[in-house]
Order: structure tokens, then sequence, then C-alpha cells
């Protein structure tokens, strides 16, 4: 029997988890924290209060994360009926989740146990089980792009459609200060005022790290953080006293830009550009880091080991990967592979990613 590429997918061996893995039972969410992604897993027969954020390699297997973001991309699609067309930044994630969520969980056929991948001249694109021979009938049409019988070591990417991208952080910081009076006969009076405080990035920066304001431990959820101490109220007789409160607040924000001399937030007021890392306002300031500016195109999925076959065709039993490389081109200083699922290979890191 013979089967397209297409519909076949080498999966790994559960017996290979350990008994001591937690059972997911859901994703219910995600961030990014200092441009990694985190997810925020619902562990099976555990309370709601149990929910831990986890990044992609602490994970044994990707098919939560691959359901979760085709159910998030499902969602996002289902708002987009009905309205008229407009231009969205393009999750490539996403599009990549679907992909694959929809190779593994619908288009694939499970293949278990050992075997080889061999050209027939008649039915192409054949798995046969190793006590078969298939060097009687391989046969291959396409050019030669990689060797086969060697072992890989590759960086698996994505392609992203800005040059400049990731997760920038707005801050503000108010002073408020209030002023009690009691008079000789017993007469109270109160008065406040408030300023925002001008604050520096290395001071953004600390607030990031720590979630400290004032000394105050704010409450944050996901990567946004809030903090608000009031002034406290004292009255004494015949005297004038002074109390100060604080209120700061940290909100993440994305970025993103198609070139180092694009105008970033569509500010006029306060023209700013991604090199400047920094953009300060009236009342509040934003910051980010120089990694969300990529040198090159792409971004960094995975690294993985990868075994060539014929017909350009890289393989890890172990991991369930199975693609077919197309082009070659040299890009960011490295040879890029391209492979007919749209994900791209380099052999080592492109040293701008």
């Amino acid at each position: 029997m013979s089967y397209p590429l297409h519909r076949l997918k080498v999966i790994k061996n559960p017996s290979d988890l350990t008994s001591e893995s937690l059972e997911e039972e859901k994703i219910v969410d995600k961030r990014t924290v200092y441009n990694e992604t985190e997810y925020l897993v619902k562990w099976k027969d555990c309370p709601d209060e149990e929910k831990t954020w986890l990044k992609k390699k602490h994970f044994n297997s990707m098919e939560p994360i691959l359901d979760y973001e085709k159910k998030l991309n499902n969602k996002v699609e289902k708002k987009k009926r009905g309205r008229q067309p407009k231009v969205k930044q393009v999750n490539l994630l996403s599009i990549v989740a679907i992909f694959l969520s929809i190779f593994k969980l619908i288009f694939a056929s499970k293949i278990q146990g050992d075997f080889h991948y061999c050209d027939h001249e008649k039915n192409n694109n054949v798995f046969l089980a190793l006590e078969n021979s298939c060097s009687a009938f391989v046969v291959s049409t396409r050019n030669k792009i990689i060797s086969c019988g060697e072992i890989w070591y590759l960086a698996l990417l994505i392609k992203q459609k800005h040059f400049i991208y990731g997760t920038g952080f707005k801050f503000k910081k108010e002073i408020k200060t209030a002023t009690f009076r009691e008079s000789f006969l017993g007469y109270q009076t109160e008065s406040s005022k408030s300023h925002y405080v001008q604050l520096s990035k290395e001071e953004c920066e600390y607030m990031v790290k720590t979630k400290i304001c004032n000394g105050f431990p704010m409450i944050c959820e996901n990567e946004n953080c809030f903090y608000e101490k009031e002034p406290e109220e004292e009255f004494n007789w015949w005297k004038t006293v002074t109390r100060s409160g604080v209120k700061c607040s940290v909100t993440a924000i994305g970025i993103n830009g198609d070139s180092l001399d694009q105008r970033l937030f569509n500010s006029i007021k306060h023209p700013c550009k991604a090199s400047s890392l920094e953009l300060p306002l009236h009342h509040s300031i934003i910051i980010w880091v120089s990694k969300i500016i990529h040198k090159c195109p792409y971004e960094l999925v995975d690294k993985v080991e990868l075994r060539s076959l014929n017909d350009n065709i890289v393989v890890n039993e172990n991991e369930g990967i199975l693609l077919q490389v197309t082009s070659s081109s040299y890009k960011c200083v490295a040879i890029v592979y391209k492979n007919q699922e749209g994900f791209y290979l380099n052999r080592g890191i492109i040293p701008y990613i």
C-alpha cells in the first residue's frame, strides 16, 4: 500500500514520557515575556488556582500549544466575518500552529515501528518497513538539494512580516499629596493635588524586573501591573499634616514596524524610531529593548536534529517531524532551505535572529 506524502506523519512513542509528567487539560492563555512566549496551563484534575505559566521547551508535546493556537486563530477569523476588509498584522506563529494542527490531527496517517522512506517509479512516496528492501526501485525525478544519509542539526524558522516586532511597556507614576488641617475650634479641612513623575528608562526597567512601585509590590496580571496607595487621613488639633500617596501602572503594548526609519505609534507630536528604545510622553513613557529590531526576517521556532532521506526529505521520528525541502537560498549570511510546508531550515542558527 502507498500513501501520499502529505498524509504521512511520524509520531513520538507515548511510552517515552515520564510517569511523573502532569497531563495538560487545556491551555487557557498566553503571554510574551522578554520576547519569549509562555502558555498558561490548566492541569487535569487540578483546581484553577494551580494553573501554571510554562515556556514551550517545558512541554512534553507541542500538541496542546498547536491546539490552543488553532482555537485562538479561529476566534480571530470569526470576528473578521461580515466586516469590511482591513489590513491587520498577521500572526505567523498562529498560521504555523494551524498548519501543524491540521497536518497532525486531521490529515496525518500514523505509522509506528521502524521504516524507511523510498521513491517508486509508479507509486511515489512510499514508506516501507525495514525488513522490506527499497533499493531495487529507488527513483527520484526531483532536483537534488540536500545529500541523502546525513544527520543535520537545524534551526526551524518561520518568516516574519515585519522587520520590527515585539513587546514594549508603557509606564505611569502619579504622586498624590493631601493636606489635612484642624483649627483651634476643631474645624477640619482637606485639600489634595497630584503630579506625574517623569520616569527614566532605567527606572522603568527596574520596575518591570522587580514589579515594585515606591517600595511596594504591584498587582500583576500577565504583563500588566498596577499599584495604588491613597494618602492616609490624619487630623491633629491646631496643626497641618501632609501625607503622600502613589499610583503606578505598567501596560504591555505590541510594537511593529517595517524599517528603522519608520515612525512608531503613528506619533506626529512625538516622532520616534525603533532605534530610540524609548518614547517620553507628557504623562508617561514607553520603552522597549533592542531585541525587537530584527536584522533578519526570520523567527526561531525550535532547534531540531533531522536525518536526510531521498527526494530532499528530512525526518526526525522521535519528534514527529517530516519535511520536504523545495529550494535553498543565501539569506542573512547563511543558507536557508525552504520546504513545501512553509517552514525554513538553517544549518546552525542565523546570528541575526
